[in-house]
C-alpha cells in the first residue's frame, strides 16, 4: 500500500524532513497521492509533521488502535473506541454483565467523562482514557483500590515521560502543581450473593493534550504532560499499556509507603471539606488503610476514609 511505502521511507529518515517531491519521485506517485497517504497515517496515530517547503517528518510512531492495544495487553480483553458518547465507565458497566473475567475499555476521547462527586472530567483527543474491570477476587483490599490506581498512574507517567508526579489525597495525580490525572472507581454488586462482584477503575491521563483543549475556567488548575514537557509528545500506546498493567500489579502489592511518599498534602495545613462544612486541620499521615490522618486545632485527630481536602495557605503577618 502507498501509505506503507511512505511510512517506510519516513522511518529510515526519522527526525528528518523528506520533501513531497522526493517521496513522489522515489515511489513514482503524484504529490496528491503522497499527501493522502500521510493523512491516512496521521489518522492511524503516527505523529507526522507536514511543513510547507520542507516536506514531511516522522516524529513518533504512536499507533493507537484496538489491534495495537490488544497485542500490548494480551491476554487481557480490550474494547477500543475512537470516541465514546458518555464515559468509558458507563460502557464498561454495560459490558460487565456479558464479559467473563477482567477486561478494559479504551477510547481516544469521551464527551461525558466523570470524576468524583459527579464532577465532569474533560476528555479531549490526545489523552489516555480507560476503564479497567476486575472481578472482586483479583482485587486487593477494596478500600485501597482507588489509591492503588492513583499510584499506578503516577508511576506509569514517570516511567513513560520522566516527569515527576505527586498525589493529592485521595486520587488526584499532579504534575507541575496542577492536576493531570482523574480517577473514578465504581463497584458492581451481585444482588444474589449480596456482595461486591466487580470493580471498575476509570482513569483519564492528560497526555498529549494542550491547554487550548480545555475550557478556559480549567486552564489554571489542570495541565498535560505534553505542556509540562515543553510540547514534547509521548506514546499513548506505551502509556495505556503501563498504566493498565501497573494498576493490576498493584492490587496484590504493598504500596502504602510509595503512595505516602508522593502525597503532597502531608505535613501541610489543609481544609477538610464535608458537604457544606469546611474545617481547618493539619495533615499528619496516611495510615495503612490509605485513610488521611488529620489533626484539628483542638488537638483531636481523625482518620478520614472519604472527604475533600485542599491546601490552606497561611497569610503573612
Amino acid at each position: 500500500m502507498t501509505k506503507d511505502k511512505v511510512l517506510s521511507i519516513l522511518k529510515t529518515r526519522e527526525g528528518e524532513f523528506v520533501s513531497g517531491e522526493e517521496l513522489a519521485r522515489n515511489l513514482e506517485l503524484s504529490r496528491m497521492s503522497i499527501n493522502k497517504a500521510v493523512r491516512s497515517l496521521q489518522d492511524e496515530g503516527f505523529v507526522i509533521d507536514a511543513v510547507p517547503r520542507k516536506g514531511y517528518r516522522l516524529v513518533m510512531a504512536d499507533v493507537y488502535n484496538g489491534r495495537a492495544i490488544e497485542a500490548a495487553l494480551s491476554p487481557l480483553r480490550v474494547f477500543f473506541h475512537d470516541t465514546i458518547e458518555g464515559s468509558s465507565n458507563n460502557v464498561a458497566k454495560r459490558l460487565a454483565d456479558e464479559v467473563v473475567g477482567p477486561f478494559v475499555v479504551v477510547c481516544k476521547s469521551q464527551d461525558g467523562g466523570r470524576g468524583r462527586l459527579g464532577r465532569r472530567f474533560c476528555s479531549p483527543e490526545g489523552g489516555v482514557y480507560f476503564s479497567l474491570v476486575l472481578p472482586n477476587e483479583l482485587c486487593g483490599d477494596v478500600d485501597l483500590i482507588t489509591t492503588r490506581a492513583a499510584l499506578a498512574a503516577a508511576e506509569a507517567i514517570e516511567d513513560v515521560t520522566g516527569i515527576k508526579t505527586a498525589i493529592k489525597w485521595v486520587n488526584d495525580v499532579y504534575a507541575g502543581g496542577r492536576k493531570c490525572v482523574g480517577i473514578l472507581t465504581e463497584g458492581i454488586v451481585n444482588l444474589e450473593l449480596g456482595g461486591l462482584d466487580k470493580v471498575i477503575i476509570g482513569t483519564g491521563i492528560n497526555l498529549n493534550t494542550t491547554a487550548e483543549d480545555y475550557p478556559e475556567e480549567l486552564r489554571g488548575t489542570v495541565t498535560s504532560l505534553r505542556d509540562e514537557a515543553g510540547g514534547r509528545m509521548f506514546s499513548r500506546l506505551e502509556m495505556v499499556t503501563k498504566a493498565v498493567k501497573r494498576t493490576i500489579e498493584l492490587q496484590k502489592e504493598d504500596f502504602i509507603e510509595a503512595y505516602r511518599s508522593r502525597c503532597f498534602v502531608l505535613g501541610k495545613d489543609i481544609f477538610v471539606i464535608k458537604g457544606d462544612e469546611r474545617r481547618e486541620a493539619y495533615a499528619v499521615d496516611v495510615d495503612e488503610k490509605a485513610h488521611l490522618v488529620v489533626r484539628y486545632p483542638d488537638g483531636r485527630e481523625e482518620s478520614l476514609s472519604s472527604a475533600e481536602v485542599s491546601l490552606r495557605i497561611r497569610e503573612n503577618g
